[in-house]
């Protein structure tokens, strides 16, 4: 199922104008961007290296829950996606 390969995350933005991007199943995992697009991939980004270090850890990988209202999904990177 694809949304096996997406968690969802809030958007929302700063007084300075970026965007901060917050997962909720996934606690400390948090970054930004100055544009739409930069903060698309610094949270692509984000969500690889939070799910790669966790499995490197051999710790439990939380999976992903249903989008609430306002949500955005973010899309685990295809390197990390099982086949």
């Amino acid at each position: 199922m694809i949304s096996r390969f997406v968690y969802p995350a809030n958007f929302t933005r700063d007084s300075a104008g970026r965007t901060l991007v917050k997962f909720r199943d996934l606690p400390g995992a948090a970054t930004g961007g100055a544009s739409p697009s930069e903060t698309m991939e610094e949270a692509i980004d984000c969500l690889g290296s939070y799910l790669a270090a966790r499995l490197a850890e051999k710790a439990e990988v939380p999976a992903p829950s249903r989008p609430k209202t306002g949500q955005r999904l973010v899309p685990v990177p295809l390197w990390l996606a099982p086949n």
